[in-house]
């Protein structure tokens, strides 16, 4: 379909030009023009159409009348630039070697795509019309910028820059492992990244070996067996080391790096190296064992070591830590040693020596063979007694063994066997002489000493016997006797006693005893006497015959307490006879019976007698009356103690509980506790009621800690409130006058007179200036006495220990009562003389025993601030004084320093002077003390100010690096981290470090010394004329007025600058080689890339090295010169031209200027394609040069010969007259075409000399029959033909013709100069030798005509003036 666009028709021709309106109508070919016409109003609209596109394009004309149209016309617009081309689609392939590049065409081509480009980094890679490509030889792991170009016949377009990264391959080119530092067990290794990564690195193994077994393995069987001994996880830097330690010293070992990346890993080749040598372990002990027979001898054995470490070198032997002063080869293992002391212990070691140090064994003992002693001193006998002696001895002065027993004999009875120096000999008889002799004895044998005689003691007689007892009559008894079984000594006297009394005394045994009571028996014994004592026989009792007893008094009655009454009587006055039995009667007065059992209740009457009886009859004595007691209570248990803390958490509190009397015997009132301290034995504390209840627990929580307190339960009951009350009978009391004791009886005090004033015990009392007044007890022992006015504690439980008080009243007066005494009675003191009645009230109060507890510990009270000793810079001596109030047993002390908010603990313990360490240097510290008396009971006294001593400073940081460049560092540093005193000044120390950066040519590095760049107060600085790309080590020491600190080392690395040209290179030869080094022309000042070298503009060697031998040739000059090129440019030396003959030539500038210097450009000249373009274009020019030179030669004409023919030769000595016709001048030499007529057989000689100035004068010869026969000798004797090389012609088989050349440089006035080097022999041709001469002349002329240019020099100058006028002596 076509659709049209129709403007409004004009009205008239203007307007119907004007409305003619071009439609063009866009048809694409691919569409059948099957687009919809367009009406283009102006032609510019067609800039707007797609270019390379194909239109199809008419013109109607429009007016009123119609319109008419012109026929189609085809247009196709102009091809353009392609537009919306894609970046590429990219597969890596061959392990990141290549890349599969593929592409897209253009979104909108443009036109016709003539080419598809390809760059790499501007460098073009493809060309063509394929839309894919396979980009090879590439790097591994390398990022590459790609640009894809499409172009048509109008432009091309680019894709923007695409950057795609090749895969990663394994790594290659690992260097092995270089040895740092080699020790006996130890290896530092040292590897740098591989040469070609191929990736990131993600892992360094170190794999080691043993070869320690000697055999030999392949790299494989190595491999199998490595281990991996290190793992390198941090690949960041530029070189790696590792310490491998546990080695076995003077052992093989192989070393590899094993570097990996994603791709897979690559190891390097092996390193094997060999530990140092260290002493030998392991070794045992030598074997030391006795030579049979000989004494004197010891044999020693040893063994090699386990580990020897090394080559073993000598033995040596020490013996008693001293060395021999010789030593053994390491291949003896024995040595006997002599003359040595019998029965000695001696000590063997034995010493393996390597050359690193030796190695001492363990010690063996060994104690030579044994003799028998000798000079056996007899014993010394000691403390002598009737029954022992005590023997001693000495060792023998000469023992030959060890004594292994004495053996002492008594009267040559073995007494002792051992191996003590002294024996108590027991069992021994009184008053005996012994004979005692020492034997000592070895393994040896024995040796006897002298006797020595002793006599024992006398000692009591033993074994009395009893005495014999024979009744004679009624009031008489025989005695005999004998003497002891054992005197024991010389009897003295013998003494007889009866019933312990002494009746007779002598020499006698026997004694008849008259005067004896009848009926009693009598006990008799015998005492026998010596020097040292007596003995006593048994006793023999016999008795008289029996009769009836008489005499037998009331018994006396004491009441005890409320149900027993105490019975007491005497013996009759006269038993007369053995008192078979007593019976004891009682009787109630309102009961007449009489009972023979006593038995009584509490305070009832009773009458009782006591009967005696003999065999021969009884006897009873008058009744006794007694009335019995109420009974107090009794059994109170004491309290029981229970340790509880108060509110503040001490325990200072007593719960105390208690149970009723086991008997109340009464009413119980109420409970009275009563509480004291528990003192030392001469102190008497002061007891305290502190409860007066019913109930039977309370709590006591006034108590000091840490004291010890005693309680006591007094239960009260009616009984105890009753008075009970001593009267005393009047008595008149003298100042001299003696009473007896006061016995009370129903409360009424009676005084029994009769007893002498003397010890006596209780119940018995004496006074002698006053009143005596006994309190017997009538309770239970533990009581309390109470008095009307005031009552004392007593009572401990035993005994009759009371204390009562009584009131006393004289006669017509009154008084105030004194206190009673302890020990149960009480002294009144009289006031005055006369009679008076004395009355004393008491109470009983039965308590319990005394229960005894101790309060807890509590904080301690009333420390001092500490004392300081001796004050450090880093400790100090603190002296800690005891708490006023302790309040228990201190068990710590502590130290402590008060910061702000915190305690730091110093020291503890329990002195009182203890050393504080670890202080800071120059530092104020608020010190105070602890104590502590449990866990949680301590006390903090005030504190005290510490002021340490100053000392050198301590933990100085490192310098840091501020700014960096290549030649200075800009640096800065803190103080130390304790200045422990005022810091006073500070130095910046700076040395070269090991190693340097890396080089492609590892260089050998020492450290520098240490250069002080700075010294002052501040904290940084800028350090100058430092080296580029070099490593430097950092370090800061700062001082006070107690000495310095230092940091520890910082490395830096300058940055890179352009190498430069420091000096020129070396350059020598010899023979066959020339040397030239450049090793100290450079500051390399970066990582090296490259050095070259160019000899005459051609490079001749590129490489790492800094020197290279270049083969001798020839002698000939050479122009040097050394480029070195790093990452950051490249430098050049001057050029040094060096002439092997005679050495260096004059150096000429570079372009560079002095340093040197170059741009890093691009320089093509030294491309191979360059060489060998120029190379061709070279031979291609001298091809052209020798074919002109060629063809003007053989255009000439030949020369006419103008003189005559040659004769013999003579030699003159004048020079020619200048008007010569043999000479021409000089200047006919200067032809560019001189060498070109040499060795031509028809040319003529020198023809078409231009006419210049010239330096050389060559004669002219016209050589005829004598050159013909030159000629004939050429070509018969030379063969092969001569060499010509250039302008110069060998003649090796010509004897006399021998290099004859001329050679040197001609400087002539002309335009033409040159330099040049030419044969003086010109072959003639066969025609011209027609004459013929003589052999010997033509030899001769010859000859002389090589000896004289051989004789002269024509290098670089003319010829010799000489010549100018002088015949050759060719020319007659």
């Amino acid at each position: 379909m076509r659709g049209f666009l129709h403007q409004t028709p004009a009205q008239s021709e203007e307007q119907l030009s004007d409305s003619r309106a071009l439609h063009l109508i866009e048809a694409w070919l691919e569409q059948n023009f099957t687009s919809k016409p367009q009406i283009i109003n102006s032609v510019k609209a067609s800039q707007e159409r797609v270019p390379y596109t194909t239109y199809n394009v008419r013109v109607e004309a429009v007016n009123g009348a119609g319109q008419v149209s012109s026929p189609w016309t085809t247009v196709q617009t102009l091809e353009a630039s392609p537009s919306g081309l894609a970046n590429f689609s990219v597969e890596k392939r061959e392990h990141g070697r290549a890349l599969l590049l593929q592409w897209a065409e253009p979104a909108s081509p443009n036109g016709v795509i003539k080419m598809y480009n390809i760059f790499n980094e501007e460098n073009l890679e493809f060309s063509g019309l394929a839309r894919q490509f396979l980009f090879r030889r590439l790097e591994s792991y390398t990022v590459y910028t790609l640009i894809l170009e499409a172009c048509t016949e109008a432009g091309c377009t680019r894709t923007a820059p695409q950057r795609v990264t090749t895969e990663e391959a394994a790594p290659t080119s690992q260097p092995a492992p270089m040895v740092q530092k080699v020790q006996s067990r130890s290896v530092e290794l040292r590897w740098s990244p591989p040469a070609q990564p191929n990736g990131k690195i993600l892992q360094y193994q170190v794999l080691a070996v043993s070869l320690e077994d000697g055999r030999v393995r392949s790299d494989e069987d190595d491999s199998m067996r490595a281990k991996i001994v290190f793992i390198q996880n941090n690949t960041q830097a530029n070189s790696f080391s590792y310490n491998m330690s546990g080695l076995l010293p003077w052992s093989r070992y192989k070393f590899r790096v094993r570097v990996s990346n994603a791709a897979g890993y690559t190891d390097s080749p092996w390193l094997t190296v060999q530990t140092k040598q260290a002493p030998p372990r392991g070794l045992a002990p030598p074997v030391v064992s006795h030579v049979e027979g000989k004494p004197t001898e010891v044999f020693l054995a040893w063994t090699p070591p386990l580990e020897p470490n090394g080559v073993l070198l000598t033995y040596r032997i020490q013996r008693d830590n001293v060395g021999f002063h010789f030593s053994f080869d390491s291949s003896v293992f024995n040595y006997t040693n002599v003359d040595l002391t019998a029965y000695t212990l001696y000590s063997y070691a034995v010493i393996a020596c390597t050359v690193a140090g030796c190695v001492t064994s363990e010690p063996t003992q060994i104690r030579t063979l044994e003799a028998a002693p000798a000079n056996v001193e007899p014993p010394v006998v000691s403390d002598v007694t009737s029954y022992s002696l005590n023997a001693s001895w000495t060792i023998p002065s000469i023992q030959n063994g060890e004594i292994v027993m004495y053996i002492l004999k008594l009267n040559d009875e073995e007494v002792y066997r051992g191996k003590q120096l002294s024996a108590q000999i027991f069992d021994l008889h009184p008053h005996v002489t012994y004979t005692v002799v020492l034997m000592a004895c070895t393994n040896g044998g024995c040796t006897a000493s002298s006797p020595t005689s002793v006599l024992t003691r006398e000692s009591l007689p033993s074994g009395m016997p009893a005495p014999t007892l024979k009744v004679t009559g009624p009031e008489s008894v025989e005695v005999t006797w004998r003497e002891p079984i054992h005197p024991n000594g010389v009897i003295t006297g013998y003494e007889l006693r009866r019933n312990e009394s002494l009746i007779y005394t002598g020499m006698d045994t026997r004694y008849h005893d008259f005067t004896l009571l009848p009926s009693v028996a009598y006990s008799y014994t015998i005492t026998a006497n010596n020097s040292e004592g007596a003995t006593t026989s048994p006793p023999t009792v016999a008795r008289t015959q029996p009769s009836a007893p008489s005499g037998v008094v009331p018994p006396r009655l004491q009441a005890l307490g409320p149900f027993s009454i105490m019975v007491q009587w005497e013996p009759p006055a006269r038993p007369n006879g053995v008192i078979i039995s007593y019976s004891l009667y009682k009787r109630d007065p309102a009961e007449p019976n009489v009972k023979r059992f006593i038995f009584a209740s509490h305070h009832s009457a009773y009458e009782v007698r006591v009967e005696a009886c003999t065999l021969l009859g009884c006897a009873a004595s008058d009744w006794s009356s007694i009335q019995t007691l109420e009974s107090p209570p009794a059994g109170q248990p004491a309290p029981l103690l229970e340790l509880q803390t108060n509110p503040k958490g001490i325990q200072t509190v007593f719960l105390l509980s208690w149970s009723p009397p086991a008997e109340p015997n009464g009413k119980l009132l109420h409970y009275e506790l009563y509480r004291k301290h528990v003192l030392d034995m001469e102190s008497r504390s002061v007891t305290t009621l502190v409860y007066r209840n019913s109930s039977t627990s309370c709590h006591d929580d006034k108590l000091l800690p840490y004291t010890a307190y005693e309680y006591q339960v007094t239960p009260l009951f009616l009984i105890s409130l009753r008075y009970f009350t001593i009267l005393m009978p009047e008595l008149t009391v003298t100042e001299k006058g003696t009473f007896g004791p006061v016995s009370m009886t129903g409360g009424v005090a009676t005084a029994n007179e009769g007893l002498s004033p003397g010890r006596f015990g209780p119940g018995e009392a004496v006074a002698v200036t006053g009143l005596v007044l006994f309190c017997h007890p009538a309770t239970p022992p533990s009581a309390r006495l109470r008095s009307d006015t005031s009552s004392r504690h007593f009572g401990s439980g035993t005994g009759f220990g009371w204390e009562c008080e009584i009131s006393r009243r004289q006669v017509g007066s009154s008084g105030e009562g004194d206190s009673c005494l302890r020990g149960g009675w009480c002294r009144v003191s009289v006031l005055s003389a006369g009679p008076f009645q004395s009355r004393c009230r008491y109470q009983i109060w039965p308590c319990s025993p005394w229960a005894q507890g101790r309060t807890g510990p509590a904080p301690p009270e009333g420390l001092s601030p500490p004392k300081f000793l001796h004050i450090h810079a880093t400790s100090a001596v603190v002296d800690i004084s005891p708490p006023t109030k302790p309040n228990g047993i201190v068990s710590l002390y502590r130290v402590f320093a008060q910061n702000k908010n915190s305690y730091q603990l110093l020291s503890e313990g329990t002195s009182h002077q203890q050393t504080l360490h670890g202080l800071r240097p120059f530092t104020v510290y608020s010190v105070g003390v602890e104590a502590c008396t449990c866990f949680l009971c301590c006390g903090r006294g005030p504190l005290s100010e510490l002021r340490t001593q100053a000392s050198a400073p301590a933990q100085q940081p490192p310098p840091r690096l501020v700014a960096l460049t290549s030649r200075s560092a800009l640096v800065e540093w803190d103080m130390p981290l304790q200045p422990n005193g005022i810091i006073e000044s500070c130095e910046l120390h700076v040395r070269s470090s090991c190693p340097q950066p890396l080089q492609p040519v590892p260089v050998t590095c020492a450290v520098g010394p240490v250069e002080i760049k700075f010294f002052g107060m501040g904290q940084s600085f800028n350090i100058t004329d430092l080296l580029p790309y070099a490593n430097y080590e950092l370090s800061v020491v700062t001082y006070n007025n107690m000495g310095s600190a230092v940091s520890d080392w910082v490395s830096i690395t300058t940055l890179k600058e352009p190498p430069q040209y420091k000096e020129p290179f070396v350059v020598h030869s010899n023979l066959t080689t020339v040397f030239v080094d450049w090793s100290g022309s450079f500051f390399l000042n970066g990582p090296l890339r490259e050095y070259s070298l160019t000899e005459n503009n051609l490079r001749i060697y590129s490489g790492f090295h800094s020197s290279l031998h270049i083969p001798r040739t020839s002698d000939k000059t050479l122009a040097f010169q050394v480029t070195c090129t790093t990452d950051s440019g490249s430098a050049s030396s001057p050029v040094i031209k060096y002439n092997t003959a005679t050495g260096i030539d004059a150096v000429e500038t570079s372009s560079g200027g002095k340093t040197g210097l170059y741009g890093a450009e691009y320089k093509f000249y030294t491309e191979l394609w360059f060489i060998i373009l120029m190379a061709f274009l070279g031979l291609l020019l001298l091809a052209l040069l020798m074919g002109l030179v060629l063809r003007r030669a053989l255009s000439k004409p030949p020369f006419i010969r103008e003189r005559p023919p040659i004769v013999p030769l003579q030699r003159r000595s004048t020079k020619y007259p200048p008007n010569d016709t043999y000479l021409r001048p000089s200047s006919e030499l200067c032809s560019n075409h001189a060498s070109a007529a040499l060795l031509q057989p028809d040319a003529p000689m020198f023809d078409n000399i231009p006419d210049s100035s010239c330096s050389i004068t060559l004669k002219r010869f016209v050589m005829r029959t004598e050159v013909q026969a030159l000629w004939d000798v050429f070509q018969n004797r030379l063969s092969p033909w001569p060499a010509c090389t250039g302008m110069f012609c060998t003649f090796p088989h010509l004897v006399g013709l021998t290099d004859t050349k001329i050679g040197g440089t001609s400087t002539c006035t002309s335009n033409h100069s040159y330099q040049a080097s030419m044969s003086v022999l010109r072959v003639p041709s066969q025609s011209q030798l027609s004459h013929a001469y003589s052999q010997n002349s033509l030899h001769r002329s010859v000859s002389q005509l090589i000896d004289t240019q051989d004789k002269k020099s024509l290098g670089g100058g003319a010829w010799d003036a000489d010549l100018h006028g002088t015949d050759s002596g060719m020319v007659r």
